[in-house]
């Protein structure tokens, strides 16, 4: 699926130092954060990037605007069903017909005991399964994170009935605190 010339590009959650900045020569690219200092740093130092403060969960934009939806390291810190949902509804609504949906994330890890003892006290704290909150040296709450279950990323991408994925697999990775976990990631088309 190459991308056309001129094809706007959303990034979901880009932080600070958007991902995929090769990418703005496609077209119009625009990076969305919740933060609003995030926010407004990306439009300081990232040239023909469009910086957007928004909840992923309600964008502001019109239906069918984008010819590709990035997705990256975005569902680990969005932790409950409905609210993981919400975005990627809000993700299929801004993608115009043929366009891509690119997601990539975290899986569940119970081989490590490390994360088996995350998820085991994140249930045992009322979080969904996979969730966990990560706490600083001095015990203060940083975020909570979530890492999936394969059928759920799968299932819920197919629920969308106009999106097919046409591709799917899985490479290790590293966390944010350098735990080796692997990683997924998809594309899902938009029916023309």
């Amino acid at each position: 699926m190459p991308l056309l010339r001129g094809e706007p590009i959303l990034d979901l959650g880009c932080g600070p130092h958007p991902r995929f900045q090769n990418l703005r020569a496609a077209g119009q690219y625009i990076g969305l954060d919740f933060n609003f200092n995030v926010a407004k740093l990306i439009g300081q130092s990232v040239r023909d990037l469009t910086p957007v403060c928004a909840d992923a969960t309600l964008m502001p934009f019109r239906d069918h605007v984008f010819g590709v939806v990035l997705c990256k390291a975005v569902l680990t810190s969005v932790v409950y069903q409905d609210s993981c949902e919400r975005v990627l509804s809000e993700a299929c609504r801004v993608l115009r017909p043929g366009g891509v949906l690119a997601v990539a994330d975290f899986l569940e890890n119970y081989d490590d005991e490390y994360f088996t003892r995350r998820y085991v006290e994140g249930r045992a704290n009322g979080l969904p399964r996979g969730a966990f909150d990560v706490r600083s040296r001095e015990g203060e709450l940083v975020y909570t994170a979530r890492h999936f279950e394969r059928r759920w990323i799968q299932d819920h991408i197919g629920e969308y009935s106009d999106l097919t994925l046409v591709a799917y697999t899985e490479v290790p990775s590293i966390t944010r605190t350098g735990r080796a976990i692997t990683a997924f990631m998809l594309a899902a088309q938009r029916a023309h």
